[in-house]
């Protein structure tokens, strides 16, 4: 038997329902494609991708860093982030317009595990950086993978 996917006539291919399904912190998408020479047999699939999966920077043994450009961290939002280190880690540092560190956030603590949200601390702070100046983030990633990050 083979798959048919997206096969030129209607009655051949797969079709995804819409809408997506958001379950915690899984993307799921139901796809119901046909099975047989002539397209008899249907099977209903579900893909279940992690929210934000797609693409990641990684870093293997070595200790990656990715640096953002300027920009003007919103007053009361704390830097969150979507990374999978099992095996590693990741570090965060806030660096102001000339790529100084912004005291007191020289460096997050230490993040590890399979996170698709977590809130990125530094050691005596709330984690809301004080200034409405433009800065930047250096994330210092080893044997990890950062997916995303934002603010909130």
């Amino acid at each position: 038997s083979r798959w048919f996917h997206g096969g030129p006539t209607p009655s051949l291919g797969s079709r995804r329902a819409r809408p997506k399904i958001y379950r915690d912190d899984l993307r799921e998408a139901v796809e119901c494609a046909f099975l047989g020479d002539e397209g008899r047999g249907r099977e209903h699939l579900l893909a279940t991708l992690r929210r934000d999966g797609f693409v990641s920077m990684h870093a293997a043994d070595a200790t990656g860093i990715l640096e953002t450009r300027a920009f003007r961290w919103p007053k009361g939002r704390r830097l969150h982030v979507n990374v999978a280190a099992t095996t590693g880690w990741l570090k965060v540092t806030v660096l102001d317009h000339r790529g100084n560190s912004v005291r007191g956030f020289q460096a997050s603590s230490v993040l590890s595990g399979d996170h698709t949200d977590v809130a990125v601390t530094w050691p005596g702070q709330d984690g809301r950086v004080p200034s409405s100046d433009p800065i930047r983030l250096r994330f210092q990633i080893h044997n990890a993978d950062l997916f995303s990050y934002w603010l909130k």
